[in-house]
């Protein structure tokens, strides 16, 4: 290389030139994500073209907190004082904790390959507008409406996708009572029933 001191990109970010000589150059570098990202060096008006590639590390999913939640998303509704409306809960809020989440990426929950293949269940993506936060080592999110369990959380980042078995479960669907509305429930008791049995010998 010529004296002198080269620029150093990978793909869209600046790497940090630290010493250089004529064969090698030792750079540092910046906060990024993606792979295969192109090295180009360029000295004066001369850049380098020789398809040499950089990817950053992928994003690890470490644990999710909560690890379970309801399918609303919400906490329990409440009942207006004038016992007309049903007010929405509040919006719960997840955290994943990991490592090389980068700032930007997709979150999903995703059931087993085996059952979306069987069509059964549904891939769970939280929309862009609902991520609070992203860092390399957090992400914090509204949790979606769905249903299932053990859905691995999923993230991706610069086209890189996290590997860990780490599970989402959303919680059972709970029965607080059954009623009708075209009769009044106390008339749905059981009610004493008389029964005529001919016993043997006449009895």
């Amino acid at each position: 290389l010529a004296p002198t001191r080269p620029v150093v990109h990978l793909g869209p970010y600046n790497c940090t030139v630290l010493s250089s000589s004529m064969t090698a150059v030792e750079c540092r570098t910046s906060h990024g994500q993606g792979v295969s990202l192109p090295v180009a060096v360029a000295v004066r008006d001369q850049t380098s073209d020789d398809g040499v590639r950089y990817s950053y590390n992928r994003p690890v999913v470490q644990a999710v907190v909560p690890a379970h939640g309801p399918t609303s998303g919400r906490t329990r509704p409440t009942i207006s004082a004038d016992r007309m409306t049903e007010i929405p809960g509040e919006r719960l809020v997840v955290t994943v904790v990991g490592a090389d989440l980068g700032t930007s990426g997709a979150v999903e929950l995703r059931p087993s390959e085996a059952l979306l293949d069987a069509g059964v269940g549904m891939v769970i993506a939280v929309p862009a507008e609902d991520v609070l936060l992203h860092n390399d080592t957090t992400i914090r999110f509204f949790m979606p409406e769905g249903f299932g369990e053990d859905l691995t959380v999923r993230v991706t980042v610069g086209g890189q996708a996290s590997r860990e078995a780490v599970t989402f479960s959303y919680d059972p669907p709970v029965v607080d009572g059954v009623s009708r509305a075209d009769k009044d429930p106390a008339a749905c008791q059981d009610r004493e029933r008389v029964y005529l049995v001919n016993l043997p010998g006449g009895a």
